[in-house]
């Protein structure tokens, strides 16, 4: 499993409940994000990213729109709603407001580990399997 989170304390605390699951890497600079997720290849991402809804939009963005990171179940944890509405979100297996009850975490990570999602595969493997 894998934390993307700007906010190193929050991070720490994320990966620490995480740890109880199984192995975590932890990432502090969101925008170097893309480049660890595809070389993990994590069974599920932790997105917080609480300092700003337009960089948490572009790395929630830049994940789904990449084959090697599309199918990776995220779950996107959200600081408390600023005034006005919130900006429309790229989809996640689940996603969940702070501040939020251990158990509504517990349950969001569950539920996204057994989302199936679609893996997309990278162009040149589909036109690799098209000439097969």
């Amino acid at each position: 499993m894998l934390v993307i989170a700007d906010d190193p304390p929050l991070g720490a605390v994320l990966a620490d409940l995480l740890r109880e699951m199984g192995d975590v890497a932890l990432v502090s600079r969101p925008a170097a994000a893309q480049g660890r997720v595809r070389t993990l290849q994590p069974a599920l991402i932790v997105l917080a990213v609480v300092g700003s809804d337009a960089l948490a939009g572009s790395v929630r963005q830049g994940l789904r729109a990449d084959p090697w990171t599309a199918a990776i179940p995220l779950v996107a944890v959200a600081p408390p709603p600023r005034q006005g509405p919130r900006p429309t979100r790229p989809p996640a297996a689940a996603s969940l407001d702070m501040p939020f009850a251990l158990d509504d975490f517990i349950r969001c990570i569950d539920q996204a580990r057994h989302t199936r999602v679609r893996p997309r595969a990278p162009a040149v493997l589909q036109r690799i399997g098209n000439a097969v």
